[in-house]
């Protein structure tokens, strides 16, 4: 049976080395101690990278989200400004009016169709930073575990 001294040598912070060291009836020389210390420091960094990453894609994110929105406005503006722009000269007469027809309209669609694909890449981009988040996240998640399974293991 072991003493107090025994039990005192077999005490780690890492609940893993307690039960390694239990297990295999080993005296606290160090060793585990350091391997699981490297391990948690290692986690850790790996952790604070995905953290870095995650403010990183988030700067990335707004940007181009603020980018995508000055030129959703621009296209707004000039869909606007398409409605409104007749030239009265340019339909003085029917064949005058015909022929301005089709590049008002051609003029009006090309704008919508620019406004479409702008609001589809603002949905596009916001999906692949939720889902580069969330995977970080989670990548964080399960490190995280691991910390914890080496501190408390049982």
């Amino acid at each position: 049976m072991a003493n107090k001294t025994d039990e005192k040598k077999m005490t780690s912070k890492y609940g893993i080395v307690n039960m390694i060291m239990k297990d295999r009836k080993l005296g606290d020389d160090g060793t585990l101690e350091k391997f699981f210390d490297k391990q948690v420091k290692h986690l850790k960094r790996e952790i604070k990278i995905r953290d870095q990453n995650i403010d990183a894609s988030t700067t990335n994110y707004e940007n181009k989200e603020d980018e995508l929105l000055d030129e959703l406005e621009d296209a707004k503006e000039a869909l606007t400004d398409a409605y409104k722009d007749v030239d009265p000269d340019k339909i003085k007469n029917n064949a005058n009016i015909n022929a301005f027809e089709e590049e008002y309209w051609t003029k009006i669609n090309r704008l919508k169709n620019s406004i479409s694909t702008i609001e589809y890449s603002l949905k596009v981009h916001k999906a692949y930073y939720t889902s580069t988040i969330e995977n970080y996240e989670k990548e964080i998640e399960e490190l995280t575990q691991k910390i914890n399974l080496i501190k408390n293991f049982k």
